[in-house]
């Protein structure tokens, strides 16, 4: 049995695991672009059918011109935690592949390998000593459309470039324990750069 944070498993596991946690308190730092590509690095590696790694990340850092644009597609009760972020980050997942043919099919597993990604993600996040809340906050019933109508989504592109915003994501250091942020329960219940296949994460800082 492994405890750690108040936290207890059945059975052992690594601890970080149970380190892992999704605070709603940021002290509002800083982050360096590299030290977040680092964070996509991690994703990048994560596994997906046929490797066609669907998940792509578009993010604004703290402090930028364009970080208001991604919190703007939050709602009102999100926003008041994660203006304080070090960075923001819109997750979307490829719905459709394009075969050896040049036909467009559904990607069944997208949703499930840019959650893997996600996970790597997460956790890379949490070994560097930052914090990550994976959240599905937008303004309600606006979701995508209402990301890229605010500008905080790059261009709709082709049929084959469809897409589906998965997940909204802060990043940055914890203002506070997981004991005492208990309302924070853990979650178990710019320039424009395309920076996945197998040489780049698709992390997009908005232009």
């Amino acid at each position: 049995m492994t405890e750690i944070n108040h936290r207890r498993a059945d059975h052992p596991i690594h601890s970080i695991f149970l380190e892992r946690w999704s605070p709603r308190a940021f002290t509002g730092e800083e982050i360096g672009e590299k030290d977040l590509l680092a964070l996509f690095e991690a994703a990048r590696w994560a596994p997906s059918a046929s490797n066609l790694q669907p998940w792509r990340f578009v993010y604004a850092r703290h402090g930028t011109e364009h970080f208001a644009r991604l919190l703007s597609t939050l709602d009102e009760g999100n926003q008041r935690w994660a203006k304080n972020a070090s960075a923001l980050v819109i997750i979307l997942s490829k719905t459709h592949r394009v075969t050896s043919t040049g036909e467009l099919r559904p990607a069944y597993t997208h949703a499930f390998d840019t959650g893997a990604s996600w996970f790597a993600l997460a956790l890379q996040t949490q070994l560097a000593g930052w914090h990550a809340h994976a959240m599905a906050g937008g303004r309600q019933g606006e979701g995508h459309a209402g990301a890229r109508r605010s500008g905080a989504l790059p261009g709709r592109g082709s049929r084959r470039d469809r897409q589906d915003c998965g997940s909204f994501h802060p990043a940055g250091r914890s203002a506070g324990t997981r004991k005492n942020q208990a309302s924070a329960s853990p979650s178990a219940n710019s320039s424009s750069k395309d920076v996945s296949r197998a040489n780049d994460p698709r992390a997009i800082e908005l232009p």
